[in-house]
């Protein structure tokens, strides 16, 4: 093994975190429609699956 890196071995690096950066904000993406999707609809859910004791 060298002591020294190429730059072909920089240059995955760099692309693996790049291709991390990018899932990681499609997660964050997800969960942030998700949650405002809850939020719209959160009363007509609770409603939905409410009982109505007299």
């Amino acid at each position: 093994m060298t002591r020294f890196r190429s730059a072909r071995d920089r240059g995955q690096v760099v692309t693996e975190y790049v291709i991390m950066l990018v899932m990681v904000l499609l997660l964050a993406f997800a969960l942030t429609a998700l949650s405002r999707a809850v939020c719209d609809q959160g009363e007509r859910m609770v409603n939905a699956a409410a009982w109505n004791i007299p």
